[in-house]
């Protein structure tokens, strides 16, 4: 079985390989630790929660101040000395002649760095909190080991309640301590109530994870599993990356996006039309109730002329607006930029001139014919009406009766002559419609149709090249999925070796 220190630079060289030095320089300072035997713990707490106060009854001595309204700027690391003071010009590293630091550093820290084991200090006033819980995932992520310590248990009664429900919110062991009554106990050499203040407990939990060797084996495993780790996730994803690419089918998409979006805009452009021009038949067929179709020939046809070439132009300029967005969309489909195609403008539609037809004339002799016809018969039934009272037929009664008759027929034939002339002008008007309806249709679709010829052609020899690239790419792609499964069993084989550390 490989040495800590082997696999250790196994892991380094890995990391290395991969360009990950965050990685690497982490698995130096755990080669570090192991070369020099040192088994590092971290102590590690909320503010005013006895941290500080922990360490010193740990070491029996007042290695770290412990006022309440100050936190320690600095991490203070303790480690075994035969006389206290501090070791060289670092005011940060403290050397005690603490039984306890004999092959043990003790660090008091404001925040979490990676350690051979880390204890989490809480008060026992109350559970732990969304933000301790989170502290103790961060603690599991840099340590093998994480011992959950509840301090200040002689000021709370119900630390025993705190302390279940700590453990079982963790899973993780919970160790109950007072540091005032370690000081005491040192002060009157009372072991009873040393051991009421949990501190050997404490220390008999470190020295049974910690013991001979094994917490260094075990940090370093841990630490050679976190990069095996974060290798084979990085790699595994590069590999899915790559074997999705070989799925992509792009020579059918680009087709199904043009196909389908022509039939569309062939559909919105007959819709559109249809509606423009229908909108001014409804229009014009408002102008001919109000006028006299016989009177207003040209001047109808001509501005009905207009508006329907600005329909048809704005539906054509509208199309080529759509079918120029198609074009870039079908080449978003191959992911690159080049070129499109030329699409030519819309040429204007031949509108042709709206026929009414001349209608029946109504002329003087016309009205003559039409007036007597209708004044006779006023004239006669008056006349026989006073031919009763012993007045002659022919009298001014009977003859303006006739005139009044006749008048009125004709006013309503000339009325019935409009109507009929209206009548026959809509009539030529909703042919006119549907016959430039027709035209239009059938020249947008000539030309989109052109169009998709057009776009077919050019992206067919894109195509082409893009498939010349791809089968390229592919044959690298697939050499690049050998290279990283090789690696991932060799990454395999060192997180092999690792878990074999603590086997």
């Amino acid at each position: 079985m490989s040495t800590v220190v082997e696999v250790i630079d196994t892991a380094i060289t890995a990391a290395e390989a991969y360009h990950r030095d965050d990685l690497a320089a982490r698995l130096r300072q755990s080669r570090a630790r192991a070369l020099s035997g040192e088994v590092r713990v971290l102590v590690a707490g909320g503010f005013k929660q006895g941290k500080s106060r922990l360490v010193n009854a740990l070491v029996g001595a007042p290695a770290c101040p412990v006022a309440d309204d100050t936190t320690p700027a600095k991490a203070i690391t303790l480690r075994y000395a035969d006389t206290a003071g501090p070791i060289g010009d670092d005011t940060g590293q403290i050397g005690l002649p603490s039984g306890i630091l004999r092959g043990l550093t003790l660090v008091d820290s404001p925040v979490l760095e990676p350690a051979d084991a880390i204890l989490i200090v809480s008060d026992a006033s109350a559970p732990y909190t969304q933000a301790e819980l989170d502290l103790i995932d961060q603690a599991r992520a840099l340590a093998p080991i994480v011992v959950c310590v509840l301090s200040k248990v002689d000021l709370h009664p119900g630390w025993r309640e705190v302390a279940e429900r700590n453990q079982a919110s963790t899973g993780l062991p919970v160790v109950p301590v007072s540091a005032e009554l370690r000081w005491h106990a040192m002060a009157t050499a009372d072991a009873g109530v040393n051991d009421e203040s949990g501190f050997p407990a404490l220390t008999a939990v470190l020295r049974a994870e910690l013991g001979a060797h094994r917490g260094t084996r075990r940090s370093a495993a841990y630490e050679v599993l976190a990069v095996t780790g974060d290798l084979t996730a990085t790699m595994t994803g590069e590999v899915d990356g790559l074997r999705a690419e070989e799925t992509e089918q792009l020579g059918i998409r680009w087709q199904q996006v043009l196909n389908d979006g022509i039939t569309d805009l062939i559909a919105d452009i007959d819709h559109d039309l249809r509606d423009r021009l229908r909108d001014v038949l409804k229009v014009a067929e408002a102008e001919l109730d109000a006028v006299d179709p016989a009177k207003v020939g040209d001047d109808f046809a001509e501005w009905l002329r207009t508006r329907e070439s600005r329909c048809t132009a704005e539906t054509f300029e509208w199309m080529m607006t759509r079918a120029r967005w198609l074009a870039g969309h079908v080449a978003e489909q191959f992911g690159d930029d080049h070129a499109l195609p030329e699409i030519p403008d819309a040429g204007d539609l031949a509108v042709g001139d709206l026929e009414l037809a001349a209608g029946e004339k109504f002329g003087v002799g016309q009205r003559l014919i039409v007036g007597m016809r209708g004044g006779y018969g006023g004239t006669l039934m008056i006349g026989m009406a006073s031919t009763i009272v012993g007045v002659a037929m022919i009298n001014p009664l009977s003859v303006g009766a006739g005139l009044l008759l006749g008048g009125k027929t004709v006013q309503e034939e000339r009325k019935r002559l409009l109507q009929r002339r209206q009548a026959e002008a809509k009539a030529s008007l909703r042919k006119h419609v549907d016959d430039l309806i027709f035209q239009a249709g059938k020249q947008s679709r000539d030309m989109l149709r052109g169009i998709q010829r057009t776009l077919r052609d050019h992206f067919v020899g894109h195509a082409e090249e893009v498939h010349r690239a791809l089968v390229d790419a592919a044959a690298q792609r697939r050499t690049r999925i050998r290279d990283l499964n090789a690696e991932l069993a060799r990454v395999r084989d060192l997180e092999r070796m690792a878990r074999e550390l603590v086997a």
